[in-house]
């Protein structure tokens, strides 16, 4: 009898033994790589939920896809237990029950930020939470096309939802904004000043809902980068900054050509020296549409030509107009300080894109007549 209580202890005895040294390296295998981890947390995962490290590590190890796909995901001040399940719901992880573990075991459920976040479909668990703890939000993508106005530029910013296009007009137009940037200007009847010509249009990255004023920051910064090259070449010609923008702004309005940008330089510069107005139609129409655009304007009368209110038209005003009718790029900078040596002082459109140079009246009136015609051609082709 003795015998088979002693042999039934020692089963008992190396049973408990097996199991206890089972559960020991179990918590060892939790406890060495997760030693934030709190113990009754570990031992909770292993007494009453039978979790094995090796189904830890397998799903550490699993992207849940092989295809790289761009994912946001606005993560919400909620508990990580509902974060688990939104990123399960996304595609972005195998199972929000595991991840929440490996949260619990890293202790960071505290850490955890909130915002608009950009993941991918083949990130593994740990780099998914890299994320979430980084804090750094999803960047959007805003292109501003050459030369377009700040009004247009609003309504851009807010179709992406980087900001909203009445905040970022208002903020354009302050008296406040203009004295911070020092933009120095001459004022003069009728005119407005705003940030116009200092917003450089080119491809941005923001985070959704960033104030008006940090874009606006970020663009003037950006144009008087640009402008700081060139510093000795606009002093030998004596402009402002706010002069060389306006200039600039002429040239971009009128041609979309790149090799003619030059040209077009030159002849505002020759016109300018010999006295004559410029007479260019996109500072006329800048003020018709309230300054929403310079395109192409089938309104645009004679009236609007001899309106003396308008103090950007350069059919009655001589010299540049008082500041910038669009926001140029800086190969119509290039194109002010490097125009190309001409005579000419006259230019018209030829419906395609290029314009005809001219030097003398009669030349330019017959290239009017030839662009109406052509023009007159396209409207019966039309038809």
């Amino acid at each position: 009898m003795k015998k088979i209580f002693f042999y039934l202890f020692l089963i008992i005895f190396v049973t408990l033994l097996g199991i206890s040294t089972y559960y020991f390296f179990q918590y060892k295998k939790f406890a060495n790589p997760y030693p934030q981890a709190s113990k009754g947390y570990i031992l909770k995962l292993i007494f009453l939920e039978g979790y094995r490290y090796s189904t830890l590590k397998s799903f550490l190890e699993t992207k849940n896809s092989e295809q790289k796909e761009s994912k946001i995901v606005t993560i919400p001040k909620k508990p990580v237990h509902q974060i688990s399940a939104l990123l399960e719901k996304e595609g972005l992880i195998k199972s929000s029950k595991q991840f929440l573990t490996l949260i619990r075991l890293k202790n960071i459920d505290r850490m955890i930020k909130t915002g608009e976040f950009e993941f991918f479909t083949d990130m593994k668990p740990e780099e998914v939470l890299d994320v979430l703890l980084s804090g750094k939000e999803a960047q959007f993508k805003v292109t501003f096309p050459e030369n377009i106005t700040y009004i247009e530029m609003g309504d851009i910013l807010e179709k992406v939802g980087i900001t909203k296009a009445s905040d970022f007009v208002k903020l354009c137009e302050s008296e406040d904004i203009l004295k911070k940037y020092d933009i120095k200007y001459e004022a003069k009847e009728n005119y407005k000043p705003t940030l116009e010509g200092y917003l450089y249009p080119e491809t941005y990255y923001f985070k959704r809902n960033t104030p008006a004023s940090e874009v606006i920051d970020r663009l003037i910064s950006n144009t008087r980068e640009k402008l700081e090259v060139y510093k000795d070449k606009i002093k030998e010609y004596g402009w402002s900054e706010h002069d060389l923008l306006t200039f600039a702004s002429l040239i971009g309005k009128e041609t979309g050509t790149e090799e003619e940008l030059s040209k077009v330089s030159s002849v505002f510069h020759n016109r300018l020296k010999k006295g004559m107005l410029l007479q260019t139609d996109p500072t006329v129409i800048y003020m018709v549409t309230d300054r929403k655009s310079t395109k192409y304007h089938a309104g645009i009368t004679k009236k609007h030509l001899l309106d003396k209110t308008n103090p950007y038209n350069t059919y009655i005003y001589k010299g540049l107009p008082p500041g910038p009718i669009g926001n140029p790029n800086i190969r119509a900078i290039q194109a002010v300080l490097y125009p190309a040596s001409t005579s000419y002082i006259f230019f018209v459109s030829n419906n395609d894109g290029t314009h005809t140079f001219t030097t003398n009246l009669e030349a330019h009136e017959k290239a009017v007549k030839e662009y109406w015609s052509k023009v007159r051609k396209s409207q019966k082709a039309g038809n």
